[in-house]
């Protein structure tokens, strides 16, 4: 049985000094989204953000480390989609490693009973 779920993602603020970047992780609306081929998720094709947001978090520093979404309530339910999604403010980009990355990819952890 899982108890708990949390979201890690390796990143950080590449924006001005002054900036917060508060992303918030959502259940993503659709689980049917390729990753590659014909049907691979776009930018236009992506799945949309559920309506409320499981977790927040504020990227402030500009040195990379592991940023985490607590995201147990939807980790029961088998197939996930998470979408993680930012106010836009110009001058605020953050950034974080991808699965292809060499060391820290994304991860889900899960605790289990």
């Amino acid at each position: 049985t899982i108890v708990g779920a949390t979201l890690q993602l390796y990143g950080r603020n590449t924006g001005s000094s002054n900036y917060s970047g508060n992303l918030s992780v959502y259940p993503a609306a659709s689980t049917t989204w390729a990753e590659a081929g014909s049907t691979g998720v776009t930018w236009n094709t992506r799945p949309a953000p559920g309506e409320t947001a499981l977790a927040s978090s504020t990227i402030t520093s500009s040195a990379a480390r592991y940023y985490t979404w607590g995201v147990a309530g939807v980790a029961q339910k088998g197939l996930l989609s998470l979408a993680v999604a930012m106010p836009s403010v110009a001058g605020s980009p953050d950034e974080f490693n991808t699965r292809e990355a060499i060391s820290n990819p994304p991860q889900l952890v899960l605790t289990t009973q």
